[in-house]
């Protein structure tokens, strides 16, 4: 394999790893933090309303939009020149990672003006997708090797016009070779 390519997997590999610490410890003291503050400013309720009920169908629709992403670009990777396997991998984490980390910064946002149970539920919700489904996978240099397929080209059965021996014919059958129609007449003599 390439240094290049060692190279690649080594940067993806600690990278990945760091980004994911990072915003695993950031969205833990963001929601610490802002459980701990008090509420900021006042709205009308039909504002926190509208606040609250955006930022959850923002989290129901990115959650399982980002992670079906990612799932279909690591399915993809198969199909991508040698080369392009670790940047894309590389993008589709970030990708995955960023959507669900900007979910968790709106509602903490939304959850400092409001208060409001539900809201931080979903705090929680947004931390358990990041700690559990955002989670790095190790990349290993034997990951990215392609393998090679051979299909051995089976020898073409040749139609002969040799007759086939009387002695085979007359045999007895075994049961397995027995014609269906004689299983359904023994049941149904069975069924008499």
């Amino acid at each position: 394999m390439e240094a290049n390519q060692k190279e690649k997997i080594d940067f993806y590999n600690s990278s990945t790893k760091l980004t994911y610490f990072a915003i695993l410890i950031g969205g833990i003291l963001a929601t610490f933090l802002s459980y701990k503050f008090d509420k900021v400013g006042s709205f009308e309720p039909a504002t926190i309303i509208m606040f609250q009920s955006i930022s959850m169908l923002l989290m129901l629709a990115v959650i399982p939009l980002s992670l079906k992403y990612y799932k279909k670009a690591c399915g993809d990777i198969s199909a991508l020149p040698h080369e392009e396997k670790v940047p894309t991998l590389l993008k589709a984490f970030t990708i995955r990672i960023l959507a669900n980390t900007i979910v968790l910064l709106l509602l903490n946002i939304v959850f400092l003006f409001t208060k409001d149970t539900s809201i931080f539920l979903c705090e929680v919700i947004s931390l358990i997708v990041i700690l559990f489904f955002c989670k790095p996978t190790h990349l290993a240099e034997e990951d990215l090797i392609e393998e090679e397929v051979i299909i051995e080209d089976e020898p073409a059965e040749e139609e002969t016009n040799v007759q086939s021996d009387p002695e085979e014919e007359a045999a007895p059958k075994s049961e397995s070779e027995e014609e269906p129609n004689s299983s359904a007449s023994t049941e149904e003599s069975k069924g008499e």
